[in-house]
């Protein structure tokens, strides 16, 4: 086994997400310390969107269905930027560098190669961004 993947889990609410973050650094803390005894091992961690179902119901992309990013989606770049200064600052990624993929379904009746090419324009702004950022 070469990867290991995990999701974060349900929103706790306001009330107990500090807590609960806390709880989900440890957690990942133990897990990269356990899987640094296997070289060739990763961990993938999707991380999940507490605000997901804020599109219009209506909407053939509304819930949990890998959106695009962008204007009709729930995350943009500035969203997605955020996330490798956090995994940074942890110090999870002090010698390895990580692996990133999107995980996008083509709505109906759009082309998939432009998908495709949205995801690969957002990743590019995105890894500029966080680069920017981090130069800062």
């Amino acid at each position: 086994m070469r990867h290991v993947g995990l999701l974060c889990g349900p929103d706790p609410g306001v009330k107990h997400r500090a807590d609960a973050t806390n709880v989900l650094l440890e957690s990942l803390s133990t897990l990269c310390e356990t899987i640094s005894a296997f070289p060739n091992m990763r961990l993938m961690i999707e991380p999940l969107d507490r605000d997901v179902h804020k599109l219009d119901p209506s909407s053939p992309v509304y819930g949990d269905h890998h959106i695009p990013p962008g204007p009709s989606g729930v995350q943009d770049v500035q969203d997605f930027a955020r996330a490798p200064a956090r995994v940074a600052e942890s110090g999870v990624l002090a010698e390895k560098k990580p692996i990133v993929s999107v995980e996008v379904r083509t709505a109906p009746g759009d082309d998939p190669r432009e998908t495709v090419h949205l995801c690969r324009q957002t990743m590019s702004r995105v890894l500029h961004e966080a680069a920017r950022a981090a130069s800062v």
